[in-house]
């Protein structure tokens, strides 16, 4: 499954985002901080792996996390507080 195809299936779970794609082995997922925890399990699920416990990081407009897969791709949630931001990523 590519990153694209991981995303068009959250999409399709109702999940939120603006996102970006780099050479199909990094994702940055940008989402409002109340979909954080859906996304961690939806990620999860997919099969990327998160720090244990999961380390995030302040950006600006919120918090960021990193998770990996298997195969080393690596995706980056950005939960922003607010939802312009997100829009404008």
């Amino acid at each position: 499954m590519t990153l694209q195809d991981l995303i068009a299936d959250a999409i399709d779970e109702g999940l939120e985002c603006a996102a970006g794609i780099h050479l199909d082995r990094e994702a940055v997922i940008s989402t409002d901080d109340q979909q954080s925890a859906a996304w961690i399990a939806f990620l999860t699920r997919a099969g990327f792996a998160f720090s244990n416990p999961i380390s995030c990081y302040a950006i600006p407009g919120g918090t960021a996390c990193e998770a990996t897969d298997a195969s080393g791709r690596r995706v980056v949630l950005r939960m922003l507080r607010d939802n312009s931001e997100r829009r404008a990523a």
